[in-house]
């Protein structure tokens, strides 16, 4: 039996299914199928007489990958994520196929209170919960049934405006001295996806090609749900309190697109 993507039938493809599908959706699920399955779904179309399905599939077949669409400097995690559909589990590559899921714009975030002190502050936690301002992010894990393909993290720092109004109040910007001259780990999945890593890379200071504070992952990471995410920054030094002892925050999240169901 030929495979989708690795599960399923290749009957689940129906000229109907690809009619539905957009042509980068077409594009990513007919390049995870072998040729065996191509050619069976290929004759399925022919027999049904569905032109736009011939049309959309010929296009799906000749383009390979899904190209990107456009010159912007900034990273398209659409795009990212089609590339990369294969690595997703079987039911999120089936149900894409199928149009019961959809791919929508996402940036997980979480905050913390900087150190007065060198030291290691660790931005997902499991007493976490959501609250607007704090996080979006549930006792450090994603939410069921929503993959997500991060394509950039995103590290920011700044004063609360208020005593002790919290991170809510914060005004965010390039991150302190404190946080850039330490270093970054990152971990998920029993995964050490960045170890160590310089924090300096995340000084866009005069960079117009880039979201602030943002480092683009040239090896994207598929944040799977009910799994751990793992973010500390290791502070060089210590983040001083402002005027009247208002405190200083830091914002850390993930940019990219996630899998929900429609």
């Amino acid at each position: 039996m030929k495979q989708l993507l690795g599960i399923g039938d290749v009957n689940d493809i129906t000229p109907e299914v690809i009619e539905g599908m957009p042509d980068d959706v077409a594009a990513a699920v007919i390049s995870g199928i072998d040729a065996g399955g191509q050619l069976e779904i290929l004759g399925r179309i022919q027999k049904a007489g569905k032109t736009g399905a011939y049309n959309k599939f010929k296009r799906a077949v000749s383009s390979g990958n899904v190209q990107a669409r456009g010159a912007s400097g900034y990273r398209n995690s659409r795009i990212e994520l089609l590339n990369r559909l294969s690595f997703f589990p079987p039911e999120f590559r089936k149900a894409l196929a199928k149009g019961t899921i959809r791919m929508t714009d996402m940036y997980y975030f979480q905050t913390k209170l900087a150190l007065q002190a060198a030291g290691l502050v660790k931005m997902f936690q499991s007493g976490d919960t959501k609250a607007v301002g704090t996080g979006n992010v549930d006792k450090q894990k994603l939410e069921n049934d929503k993959p997500f393909l991060a394509i950039g993290i995103q590290i920011l720092s700044g004063y609360e405006q208020t005593i002790n109004a919290g991170a809510g109040d914060a005004a965010y910007g390039i991150a302190h001295r404190s946080i850039l001259n330490g270093q970054v780990t990152f971990r998920h999945d029993n995964k050490e996806i960045l170890k160590e890593f310089g924090a300096q890379a995340f000084d866009t200071t005069n960079k117009q090609d880039v979201l602030i504070g943002t480092v683009w992952l040239d090896n994207p990471v598929i944040l799977q749900p009910n799994v751990a995410i793992e973010l500390e920054i290791e502070q060089a030094i210590a983040y001083p309190l402002g005027a009247n002892n208002i405190r200083p925050f830091i914002k850390a999240g993930f940019v990219g697109t996630s899998l929900n169901p429609n």
